[in-house]
């Protein structure tokens, strides 16, 4: 039996071979490095998706944030991913692109 299991470093995985021989067990360990994926913060995710959003729509920020009422710093600092917004304020974004809630944050 093959399998992978997680060894105490962050970045190893131990490969462990099991053998099975008159009812003894012996497990093989081979320490492979492997870059951890890296997630970004669904902060940071929605902000790529508002800013994707504000350009296929030819807006400026300038623009978004005026019909939204918000400051256009506050609307750079989402879109980078350094501020969040509340549910109210999402719902008003999905219904100023004239799209739903959840397909504004599907697969975020």
């Amino acid at each position: 039996m093959m399998g992978w299991r997680p060894c105490i470093g962050p970045l190893h995985f131990c490969k462990v071979l099991m053998l099975t021989r008159n009812a003894s067990v012996r497990a093989v360990h081979e320490s492979t490095p492997v870059a951890s994926p890296r997630v970004q913060p669904v902060n940071q995710r929605f902000g790529e998706r508002l800013r994707f959003l504000r350009r296929t729509s030819n807006m400026t920020q300038v623009q978004l944030a005026a019909y939204l009422g918000i400051d256009r710093s506050f609307l750079s600092d989402v879109e980078r991913g350094r501020k969040g917004m509340s549910l109210n304020f999402l719902d008003a974004v999905a219904k100023g692109f004239k799209i739903s809630l959840s397909e504004l944050l599907r697969d975020l």
